[in-house]
């Protein structure tokens, strides 16, 4: 993935929210489908993504302002997102 560097001077600041949704977006989903986590904390996210962290918690609240996210816990350090599905394994008594 790259950094906030690697985008040319033509790549607006449009062409970057919407890169950046799309990466948190998708990493989201897929650490709730492995299991991994449900709702993250911005350092969830760091571990896999190349950013400013300070930047991450701006990206973050705008997602929660445009409803991408929500905030899952009281003091606002952890997000979900209404649009993924939650995700349900049934268990089996193949792997208890």
């Amino acid at each position: 993935m790259p950094s906030e560097d690697a985008f040319g001077s033509d790549q607006g600041p449009g062409f970057r929210d919407i890169y950046w949704r799309d990466e948190i977006l998708q990493l989201m989903f897929w650490l709730g489908g492995e299991g991994l986590f449900e709702d993250v904390a911005p350092d969830d996210l760091r571990r896999f993504l190349e950013t400013d962290p300070g930047r991450l918690e701006e990206r973050l609240e705008q997602l929660v302002q445009e409803g991408y996210l929500d905030p899952s816990s009281g003091d606002g350090r952890r997000y979900r997102s209404p649009l993924m599905p939650r995700w349900d394994f049934p268990s089996s008594p193949e792997f208890d």
